[in-house]
């Protein structure tokens, strides 16, 4: 969303449509009637690459927005990836800390979202080779908080869910 508000801040001044939310709004709504859980594109979000769902996400947005401009939307598409890239980090200590807990049990992820998006990310940080096993919802067709993707990752980890520790990322979890 941060990525998406600083697009909307670079291009509102060439393009007030895509001002004071709406570019955020219009991609959230794309995503949400695209390729949401019970829509025919959830299936999708196992196999699209990054860049085609930028794309169809894009297209969608502007249109909603009523703008008709393929130059500016790949100009905004390309700068929302730059933001998205600068602003991926994770704590300093995640490694040390994924490292320290590895040394005592099997460590994975168990992620929602699109599934070249959530590996890419996974890369990105340097996490990825520390965790034993990745469940991303969209591989296996089950939204998170689902609990087969829970029994997913136990039959990965050999163990029954109750025997696995689950650590949210927000506040709720």
């Amino acid at each position: 969303r941060e990525a998406l508000r600083r697009t909307e801040a670079r291009f509102a001044p060439v393009c007030p449509a895509l001002g004071d939310g709406a570019l955020t709004r219009a991609v959230l709504d794309a995503y949400a009637e695209g390729f949401g859980y019970g829509t025919d594109g959830y299936a999708r979000l196992r196999t699209i690459s990054v860049a085609a769902l930028r794309r169809a996400l894009g297209r969608s947005a502007f249109a909603r927005l009523g703008i008709d401009d393929p130059a500016l939307e790949a100009r905004a598409g390309a700068y929302c990836q730059r933001q998205e890239d600068a602003l991926l980090r994770t704590r300093e200590d995640a490694r040390d800390i994924l490292n320290t807990l590895r040394r005592a049990l099997p460590v994975g992820v168990i992620t929602n979202g699109p599934s070249a998006l959530q590996r890419r990310k996974l890369r990105r940080t340097g996490l990825a080779p520390l965790l034993d096993t990745v469940v991303v919802d969209t591989e296996e067709g089950w939204p998170k908080p689902d609990p087969r993707l829970f029994a997913r990752a136990a039959q990965r980890f050999g163990r029954r869910p109750g025997e696995l520790m689950f650590v949210g990322n927000s506040p709720a979890d």
